[in-house]
């Protein structure tokens, strides 16, 4: 039998019976009282709204630069149709999944702030809303 697949199953089973053993014998919040939970939760969630509008703040100024870029490379005659940024624009400056990037993306959206243009797949990208062209054919 191999060396390696004989470390793996003794591993495994180590794993194993530190995980069960573990599990009875610890209760990690068991030590606070339902006020101090209550406050940890409050903190957190409070931590996670800053974050998100932090967040959503740097794609408004990702798609403020892109506008500004969009003008020069159009007063030199070599702008492109894409006058925004797409999700993977926001996953690639956040470093976050594909799903919270949609999902910051639709909140700016619902606030008003961004426009979507196309209707799905990869021609899809997001403008600011004081800097859109109307232009025939965009589709919201």
């Amino acid at each position: 039998m191999n060396v390696s697949v004989v470390f793996l199953v003794v591993g495994g089973l180590v794993g194993f019976v530190i995980g069960r053993v573990s599990k009875k014998t610890s209760a990690p919040f068991s030590d606070f009282s339902n006020e101090e939970l209550s406050e940890v939760h409050r903190a957190s969630q409070e931590a996670l709204t800053a974050r998100t509008a932090l967040r959503k703040d740097e794609i408004v100024r990702m798609m403020d630069e892109a506008v500004e870029r969009h003008e020069e490379l159009k007063a030199c005659g070599l702008a492109g149709e894409r006058k925004g940024i797409n999700r993977k624009d926001v996953e690639d400056l956040l470093g976050v999944s594909d799903r919270t990037a949609l999902k910051y993306l639709n909140e700016l959206e619902g606030s008003g702030i961004i426009r979507q243009v196309g209707v799905s797949g990869k021609n899809v990208y997001y403008t600011l809303v004081g800097d859109v062209e109307q232009v025939a054919g965009d589709s919201v």
